[in-house]
């Protein structure tokens, strides 16, 4: 996941987040979201979805999935907390705003 947060996206950058990342950013939360809802993750014999590979019939609650994915979502809001006072242009505020209220949202869950 690591290698996923580093290419695609980059929360603290001086310049403004074009649309085509911003797009990629909130795909990539939401998918992770999506991930942590599920009771199981259903799919062939096996299933790899953005670097994570998983099984029929496997419970995320009852996994290490969930774990790591609820890992990645505290390193985002960390990084987003970080990202939006410093962040001048302001749609690009708006956006790192939008995809941290998400990922507060689902970790209120908790």
């Amino acid at each position: 996941m690591t290698c996923v947060r580093s290419f695609g996206l980059k929360w603290m950058r001086a310049k403004p987040i074009d649309a085509f990342r911003r797009n990629l950013q909130k795909v990539y939360v939401e998918r992770i979201l999506f991930l942590l809802d599920q009771k199981a993750v259903v799919g062939g014999p096996s299933v790899r979805s953005w670097g994570v590979v998983t099984f029929p019939g496997v419970n995320p609650a009852k996994s290490d999935i969930s774990s790591i994915l609820r890992a990645e979502l505290r390193t985002l809001q960390t990084k987003l907390k970080a990202a939006i006072p410093v962040t001048t242009d302001k749609l690009t505020k708006y956006h790192l705003q939008d995809v941290l209220f998400r990922i507060e949202k689902a970790l209120s869950k908790d």
